[in-house]
């Protein structure tokens, strides 16, 4: 296996599978295919006809449900089938294709009840296995026997590898859900946040698990598809042997938990002891390169900079959740609407393009993003701006023509920007943002983050010669950037029907081999369910990804009024808009008492920005020629 070779991680979506495709690209892997959204569902039939297409070379197969006991003891049937499937499925495919070399990972869960510690692989079958994951434990062996199976009856490169317990970056933190590690980071944190005296941890403490940071693990799976082609199968542990006990301890201080450790003994325990005996492996020359306690540090500090985002299950709107999003738009309409009311007296130095009727297109995007995520906007930028985190004070400093703004006063409303916030500037030039959102997602991509980056901009901006170079070049690179067209029908007073042949900017985005839906912008909670599923999958190396959003501006196109006596539209066209504003409607559905708190406190917000923007004071006339562009320190010394 080398750089040029196609390869294929089956499960790339799993703690594991996205390891080492990290691990891969980090090791100039250029050829890796079925990545992110092109990744078929190993379940399912449609793995035949991709490896038909793809024709990978090496396949790792990572792919399968797990979980800890929680889940095992709930749904012990669905992880069982989901497992045996994506085993089948992609062992046969991978054969009938003519995959060189398959790296079968299968699970400690496996080895015997009682096997002797550490477990060699002689120890495989020879005892029942631990009953609180029986289920699934028989699927993981089921995958073994097949892979020799294969091996025996066609002369396959199928090798099978038992992996330690991993955990790291993209592990599943559910505190059911969850595996030992990452299940006690989520809850050792909540604990730590809410003040809790105490920490419950599930059995009684002495079971000693081996445990292995997931990017040393996924290094051992890309050592073993080099190095190691025997029949037997190969343990792939030497991570560190630690009870659960000091394990829940390690966390509890890595976290900051200065509570009690209680251990509640009628919880179940799972086998008293699992560590693999890796001497073959380490024979060979591999050592991990993680100790535990910064193996957990690493972990708990990526928790801490994704909880946020789509770690949150997008199906669980409601409550605290609503109520932010409804402060959100209330928000932005709020300052849109004193906007409207201070332009007309001239102390706004700058033309506006108010976003109001937009709002939930922004709010709705922005809301799932993370601190890390970025944004590039269009001249109708307010909503974006304040949706992502925009200082708002800076922001009416900024219309005000004010020293304080956020471009002091030199870029007015059409060029707001606040990196600090993820908001990487609004641009008057139509199109402009499509090629730097790109531009910055590349960086992103080249830098190995998993930060996404969304483009907002409006139909109008699809007709710049931009657009297709942009989408074509993203596909081509596979950008972790979202594409958010704000369709509301005109570009300045020309409708869209009178402007394209084809009036469907959806397929416009399609056919340049990206997925592409149409969505409701009125539907802020649909657009921030869809915005997390799809930022996930970014994440994931699945880009890039395009939304075309229906809405519909109130007011006019720059300007604080109406423009309906122009004649290119009709009041009655709005009439509807209006009637489904989502601003009035997320307000009706919260109780009366915290709707008067949320509305409130905005007002105060909002009349506290304008205030301070009135009393800031305009740039000084010698600022004139400063903030033109940036220089480079050394280059600026080096005139000195």
């Amino acid at each position: 296996m080398n750089p040029n070779s196609r390869v294929y991680v089956a499960g790339g979506d799993t703690l594991l599978g996205a390891a080492i495709l990290d691990a891969l690209r980090d090791a100039g892997f250029a050829r890796l295919v079925g990545v992110g959204a092109d990744e078929p569902d190993p379940t399912d039939a449609a793995v035949e006809a991709f490896f038909a297409r793809e024709r990978p070379e090496y396949v790792f197969l990572a792919a399968g449900k797990s979980g800890g006991i929680a889940l095992n003891q709930a749904r012990p049937a669905d992880l069982m089938l989901d497992n045996l499937l994506a085993i089948t499925n992609v062992v046969a495919a991978a054969h009938r294709h003519g995959a060189t070399k398959l790296l079968y990972l299968a699970s400690s869960c496996a080895y015997p009840r009682h096997a002797p510690q550490p477990m060699p692989v002689e120890s495989l079958g020879t005892g029942p296995v631990e009953p609180t994951s029986a289920a699934y434990a028989t699927a993981k062996f089921a995958g073994w026997k097949l892979c020799d199976a294969y091996r025996r009856q066609h002369g396959c490169r199928f090798v099978t590898a038992f992996p330690a317990n991993a955990f790291g970056p993209h592990d599943d933190f559910g505190p059911d859900s969850g595996h030992v590690i990452p299940a006690l980071i989520r809850r050792a944190h909540e604990a730590k946040v809410n003040g809790d005296a105490e920490l419950v941890v599930w059995g009684s403490g002495t079971p000693r698990r081996e445990f292995v940071f997931s990017r040393d693990l996924a290094d051992a799976c890309l050592f073993a598809m080099r190095h190691y082609d025997g029949d037997a199968p190969i343990n792939l542990g030497g991570g560190a042997d630690v009870s659960i006990a000091d394990a829940a301890r390690v966390v509890a201080g890595v976290v900051g938990f200065r509570g009690r450790l209680v251990f509640d003994a009628t919880k179940p325990d799972g086998a008293p002891l699992k560590a693999l005996d890796a001497s073959p492996l380490r024979a060979m020359g591999w050592r991990p390169a993680t100790d535990f306690r910064t193996a957990v540090a690493e972990t708990y500090r990526w928790f801490l900079s994704h909880r946020s985002g789509p770690a949150v299950s997008p199906n669980s709107i409601g409550g605290t959740m609503h109520a932010r999003l409804y402060r959100a738009l209330y928000r932005i309409r709020r300052v849109e609407e004193e906007v409207a009311r201070a332009y007309p007296t001239d102390r706004i130095k700058s033309p506006v393009h108010l976003s109001i009727g937009q709002e939930a297109v922004s709010v709705g995007v922005c809301d799932p993003l993370r601190p890390d995520d970025v944004v590039f906007g269009t001249y109708r930028g307010h909503a974006m701006y304040l949706a992502k985190g925009g200082d708002l004070p800076a922001m009416v400093a900024e219309l005000f023509g004010k020293d304080t703004g956020c471009t002091r006063g030199k870029g007015g409303s059409m060029h707001l920007i606040d990196p600090d916030a993820g908001v990487m500037g609004t641009s008057a030039v139509v199109g402009t943002s499509i090629a730097n959102a790109a531009g910055y997602a590349y960086a992103q991509k080249l830098r190995r983050s998993d930060a996404v980056t969304v483009c907002f901009f409006g139909d109008g901006a699809t007709e710049e010669g931009v657009f297709a170079e942009t989408l074509n070049f993203a596909v081509l690179k596979r950008l972790p950037v979202l594409f958010v067209c704000e369709n509301n029908g005109y570009a300045i007073h020309t409708h869209q029907t009178r402007r394209q042949g084809r009036p469907d900017i959806r397929a416009k985005a399609e056919a340049f081999g990206l997925p592409a839906e149409r969505l409701d912008g009125n539907d802020v909670v649909g657009l921030v369910r869809r915005t997390a599923e799809v930022a996930a999958k970014l994440r994931a190396g699945g880009g890039p990804w395009f939304f075309e959003v229906a809405t519909y501006r109130w007011q006019e196109h720059v300007g604080p009024g109406r423009d309906y006596q122009l004649g290119y539209r009709a009041e009655d066209e709005c009439r509807p808009w209006v009637e489904a504003d989502p601003v009035k409607r997320l307000g009706s559905e919260l109780a009366p008492d915290e709707k008067l708190a949320i509305d409130a406190g905005v007002e105060a917000e909002v009349a506290a920005a304008f205030a301070a923007a009135e009393a800031a004071p305009f740039p000084d006339p010698s600022e004139l020629l400063t903030d033109i562009f940036k220089e480079d320190a050394d280059v600026v010394a080096s005139r000195g």
